[in-house]
């Protein structure tokens, strides 16, 4: 579960972007966390040590006894980071791919919001296209039926909308 906004960044820092994994200047992502964004494999470690612990968590996050990290990739691109903690008995392999496939489903979220935000931005698009057009639009289906009409077209004195729509 995500923790919250005050996990990250302190509230005298909301307004800045978040940047949860910032790279060096080489391109490369320091740390446990960076290595699995740097080799996109997903690995396990029962042992973290003391100088990891300290990049890799919070300061006032407690205890660091093992984790497990995976790449979320979308397009063999890392997009972001599935990563657990402290499981008492430590992580297996079996651990390993049942996180790639929740980061697998994840990815999958990820890219339908992405396609969701695109055809969103296209329909606004279009929609201003057609609403702020200057001169008469209509959209005609397969059977050359009007089904839509912009307001210019509306505000002619020839028909009303009701009459216009299914003229062919």
């Amino acid at each position: 579960a995500y923790p919250g906004k005050g996990f990250f960044r302190s509230a005298d820092r909301e307004k800045e972007p978040l940047i949860l994994f910032p790279a060096k200047q080489a391109g490369e992502y320091p740390g446990l966390w960076g290595q699995v964004l740097n080799t996109q494999q997903g690995f396990y470690a029962d042992v973290i040590p003391a100088h990891e612990q300290q990049a890799l968590f919070p300061s006032d996050f407690e205890p660091r006894k093992n984790t497990l990290h995976v790449p979320v990739l979308l397009d063999e691109k890392a997009v972001g980071q599935l990563a657990l903690i402290d499981k008492p008995e430590g992580f297996t392999r079996y651990d390993l791919l049942a996180i790639e496939r929740l980061a697998d489903l994840f990815a999958l979220s990820v890219q339908r919001q992405e396609t969701e935000d695109a055809l969103t931005k296209s329909e606004l698009e279009f929609r201003s296209l057609f609403d702020d057009a200057l001169d008469m639009i209509h959209i005609v289906d397969r059977q050359k039926k009007i089904t839509s009409a912009n307001p210019v077209e509306l505000k002619t004195p020839s028909y009303s909308k009701g009459e216009i729509i299914g003229m062919s």
